[in-house]
């Protein structure tokens, strides 16, 4: 059984929008942000070793448990 889904705190989802918005922030962490369920899955696929984390909404995990 998979582990329970825990909410995103206030301070990650800060951070993150800091990395998708701000050039300095992504140089400075060695990291960015991408979106979208192919770009996500491609990445997955070809680096998963240097994933930092996964961050998916509520409502995308209500659409696909319904497909």
């Amino acid at each position: 059984m998979a582990a329970p889904l825990r909410p995103l705190p206030r301070a990650y989802a800060a951070f993150i929008r800091q990395l998708s918005r701000e050039r300095r922030v992504r140089a400075s962490e060695a990291a960015f942000v991408v979106e979208g369920i192919r770009a996500c899955g491609d990445l997955i696929r070809s680096y998963p070793n240097q994933i930092r984390s996964v961050v998916v909404s509520s409502a995308y995990l209500r659409q696909e448990a319904t497909a």
